[in-house]
Formats: structure tokens, C-alpha cells, sequence
């Protein structure tokens, strides 16, 4: 702001006028850039003090959440290797842990984990920060290995890349007979008559009541239920609702 009003300052007194050429161009070009420069700063200082009042309140959120279900809040450096592709999306980049939990849940082992991720941006050649929620339920049994998922009918609707789970194993994309609109499953020919039910039936009463799209995936021994975090408690317990779902309907 400063600059600018050096520059209406000078503009007003006449000084620029007295200077000439090129001298009142160069004026103006630096004291503009200046101020975009300031203005720019200021923006990032406001955003980065914004972020770190988010992460104090979902600290507190998460911290009053475990304690309430008798989970442990656990110091994580480095993420599972073996669960990135199950919960996150083709294309993106993990950049990093950001919390973890653990407890029971069901008679089960249950874990929760925040990430921070890089995630394409449409259109451009970019990515931009992104930061996940994850639930991890173990399987008392085996079970299909799929991945399937419901989009979002609010806001900027977009589908999520299915996750890493998906290559290698002989998958193939389903939507439409069987499913609802907007859900989507990926899964071997040979599992498809056991799944499609399934994915059809606990998906599909999510068409519409999302505001973000939600992945579930398996790797034959446990249900990972992923989508995009601080949404809060309401939406974590829902999560682990439908992955301990999953299981059953699986019989594990």
C-alpha cells in the first residue's frame, strides 16, 4: 500500500512531470512492482497464519476424538509404504505424514491417519496441496482385492483417480449395470459377481450425501476408506461405519 501512495504523492505534486522520460516509466514500473511484491507477501503471511490456526483447531478435534473412544494418538515420521496405494489416488504425491491414531474398533484393529499430499491441478501443468483422512480397518479373513468409489454431487463435482491398489492386479473398470449412478469399481473379472453387490448397495446410499468423493479400497486383508480430511468427527465415525460395513457384508 505504501508504494502506491508514494506514487499518487508523486503524480500529485508534480515531481513525475518534472522528471521526464524515462525517468517517470522507471518510477512508476518499480514502485508498482514493489507494491505487488508487499501485496503478495502479505497475502502468504495472512494464509500461512490461517493454516496454522486450522492445525491448532484439528489438533484439538483430533486429540478430544481418540481420547473419547479410547484411542491412542502415535507419533508418525514416515508413512506405511504398503498402505499408500490403497488409499492414495493415482497421480498424486505423498508429501508427508500429518497424524495417526490407533484403537479398536468392532473387535478389530483400527487405524487413523491425516496425510499431506500433491495433487494435480486440472487444466494446468501444476500441482497444489492437498490433505487426506484415512481409515484402516483389518479383515479377519481374507477378502477381494477392488477399489470402488462414489463421487461428490456438491460443488465442484470431480471424480478422485482411483488408487494405486488398482494396478498390477489384473483389474478391471465397472460403472453402470449393477451400479449407481456416480459409483465406480475397479475389481478382477473373476471377483465381480461377489463385489458388485456389495460396492452397489453401501455406495450407493452415500449418491448425494457427499460433499467430497470417497475411495474404498482392499488388499485381500483389510478396508481402507479414504477421502478428503477436516470434515470432523461426524464424518471419521461415518468412515469407520462403512469400512467395518464392508467387512461384514464380506463375511471377515
Amino acid at each position: 500500500m505504501a508504494p502506491v501512495l508514494i506514487l499518487v504523492l508523486l503524480a500529485a505534486t508534480g515531481v513525475l512531470g518534472r522528471l521526464g522520460q524515462p525517468w517517470t516509466t522507471i518510477i512508476v514500473v518499480v514502485l508498482l512492482f514493489v507494491a505487488f511484491g508487499a501485496g503478495a507477501m502479505l497475502y502468504a503471511r495472512v494464509a500461512e497464519t490461517r493454516a496454522d490456526a486450522e492445525e491448532q483447531v484439528y489438533d484439538g478435534e483430533w486429540s478430544a476424538w481418540a481420547q473419547a473412544n479410547g484411542w491412542r494418538v502415535q507419533t508418525q515420521e514416515a508413512v506405511d509404504p504398503l498402505l499408500v496405494p490403497l488409499a492414495l489416488p493415482r497421480g498424486h504425491r505423498l508429501v508427508g505424514p500429518r497424524r495417526a491414531m490407533a484403537g479398536r474398533f468392532d473387535g478389530r484393529d483400527a487405524r487413523v491417519e491425516s496425510w499431506r499430499s500433491e495433487e494435480p491441478l486440472h487444466r494446468v501443468n501444476a500441482y497444489g496441496q492437498a490433505r487426506r483422512e484415512l481409515v484402516v480397518l483389518a479383515a479377519r479373513a481374507p477378502l477381494p482385492a477392488f477399489a470402488a468409489g462414489v463421487n461428490a454431487d456438491r460443488g465442484f463435482d470431480r471424480w478422485e483417480p482411483f488408487p494405486g491398489i488398482v494396478g498390477g492386479r489384473g483389474m478391471t473398470l465397472h460403472s453402470g449395470p449393477g451400479l449407481p449412478a456416480k459409483v465406480t469399481l475397479m475389481v478382477a473379472p473373476g471377483d465381480l459377481q461377489l463385489v458388485t453387490p456389495v460396492v452397489a448397495f453401501l455406495l450407493g446410499e452415500l449418491v448425494g450425501r457427499v460433499d467430497a468423493p470417497v475411495t474404498v479400497a482392499s488388499d485381500g486383508s483389510r478396508v481402507v476408506v479414504s477421502a478428503p480430511d477436516g470434515t470432523g468427527p461426524d464424518d471419521r465415525a461415518r468412515r469407520i461405519s462403512l469400512a467395518q460395513s464392508f467387512l461384514a457384508a464380506f463375511g471377515v
